[in-house]
């Protein structure tokens, strides 16, 4: 896992940004995809340079999560001693500036690797993150501060997936949208992203499937 992220910060660290907005810069990168959440950046490069300058590298124990850059933070989630955090550094430096607890990890199986899944998101002032095992948390982008958390699948019914939750959470104004599964799921799920109140569900549709030999 040491050389993933690393590798990833020779190439994502050039794109952190100072200014706190809602409105993700041409040199963010503030979730899962990017700021248009297809895989691309607005940001131009006037010359491309002859090598890539690694600028620093940090060791982690493990997870799968990709890093998020906005607002003078690069968020990403980590395996510490057997327990998941939300991390933010800096970019630049690579200088941890916060780190919240999110719970025990998924540990891994059938080839996989212990450590959370899903990417966090920043937007604005804040960082959403969903852990495993099912943990939804709204975090202040500047100090890491819980503002609120949910437990997906003790509040809402959520299944475990085999290989853990690795949806990152989708911001869209003011909701905070996860999907969720199993057969007491309330389905796809928008939380008030200031209060963390439940503001909709669409539940999963109850289609029989016919196969080939009825």
């Amino acid at each position: 896992m040491l050389n993933r992220v690393a590798a990833v910060f020779v190439i994502i660290a050039a794109l952190s940004t100072t200014g706190h907005t809602q409105t993700p810069s041409p040199q963010s990168w503030p979730g899962l995809w990017g700021p248009a959440r297809n895989g691309e950046s607005p940001a131009r490069l006037a010359a491309a340079p002859p090598v890539a300058r690694e600028l620093w590298r940090r060791p982690v124990a493990g997870g799968y999560s990709e890093i998020a850059v906005a607002g003078g933070h690069a968020v990403t989630m980590e395996l510490r001693n057997g327990v998941d955090f939300v991390v933010a550094l800096d970019p630049a430096t690579g200088r941890e500036q916060w780190s919240t607890r999110v719970g025990a990890t998924l540990k891994g199986h059938d080839g996989s690797d212990d450590g959370p899944i899903a990417t966090p998101a920043i937007d604005g002032a804040d960082v959403f993150a969903a852990g495993p095992h099912g943990q939804l948390l709204a975090l202040d982008a500047a100090t890491g501060r819980e503002r609120w958390r949910h437990d997906l699948v003790a509040e809402f019914g959520a299944a475990v997936p085999a290989y853990g939750f690795a949806a990152s959470p989708l911001v869209e104004g003011d909701l905070v949208i996860v999907p969720t599964g199993g057969p007491s799921s309330r389905g796809l799920l928008a939380f008030n992203r200031t209060t963390g109140r439940l503001m909709w569900n669409a539940s999963h549709a109850k289609t029989r499937v016919r196969r080939d030999s009825e």
